[in-house]
């Protein structure tokens, strides 16, 4: 039997900690740690992330550079440059799915979630053709699979290889590279001292195409291969071998 090929970057891309101040309003400082804390590879698969490093003010610097580490000085109704990617590096043309558990602790207070017409985090991902594959209760952590989901709510991923470009972005996508979300709006009024312990977090997973034909095998190999990174507390849709593979995530969700 041949060996499956799984690799996973493990990042606390947006782990988020909100130290609050007060200066005539409600205000705080986010200190954001985008370090790669593991990467897993085996065989000839292998992926990174980064993002772009930006001021305090969440506005990227000159000239631009990708950093693991950002700081942000949050405000309500302010708009924060925040765009963790995932890059291929692989020497070969191997061809894998790509998976990213995240986990969203600040989407209280996430402008879209409270009115306006701003993007969440959330609605980003699904522009940029990642499919929500299985949520936690609280809708928090959320697996997402870079691929498609039909009108049945069948999920397939999308072969990608370090020559493939990501669709749904604007303007001319790198090779290779797949963005998860491009900022972050702070809701008007939002009270910033509730989240002062907040996280947000990406992990990413890849997994050779090669023998596997379903999302649930894959995702189920990577949960295998990986059962800390991999796992998600209380799942909204948990699988289910007598009624087949997970069900859709409910489109309502923010």
């Amino acid at each position: 039997m041949k060996k499956k090929l799984i690799t996973a970057a493990v990042l606390t891309v947006a782990a988020i900690t909100l130290v609050v101040a007060t200066v005539f309003t409600t205000l705080a400082f986010l200190a954001d740690s985008a370090a790669v804390s593991n990467v897993f590879t085996v065989g000839n698969i292998a992926i990174t992330m980064f993002e772009t490093k930006v001021d305090n003010n969440g506005v990227p610097t000159t000239p631009r550079e990708e950093v693991d580490t950002n700081s942000y000085h949050l405000v309500p109704s302010n708009t924060y440059t925040k765009d963790p990617t995932i890059r291929i590096t692989s020497s070969t043309q191997d061809t894998m799915f790509l998976f990213v558990k995240s986990s969203n602790q600040i989407r209280g207070i996430e402008a879209g979630n409270n009115g306006g017409t701003q993007l969440t985090m959330r609605k980003q991902m699904e522009a940029n053709g990642w499919v929500e594959y299985v949520m936690s209760k609280d809708g928090i952590d959320v697996v997402w699979v870079y691929g498609t989901r039909d009108d049945a709510g069948v999920i397939t991923p999308t072969p990608v290889s370090k020559n493939s470009t990501q669709v749904g972005t604007t303007g001319t996508g790198v090779p290779g590279e797949f963005r998860l979300c491009q900022e972050f709006t702070i809701a008007s009024g939002a009270d910033v001292s509730l989240y002062s312990a907040a996280k947000v977090s990406f992990t990413a997973f890849a997994i050779q195409k090669d023998g596997v034909n379903d999302t649930h095998k894959a995702w189920e190999t990577i949960k295998e291969t990986f059962p800390y990174e991999g796992g998600i507390i209380d799942p909204v849709n948990p699988y289910d071998i007598t009624k087949g593979p997970y069900e859709a995530v409910p489109k309502t969700q923010p």
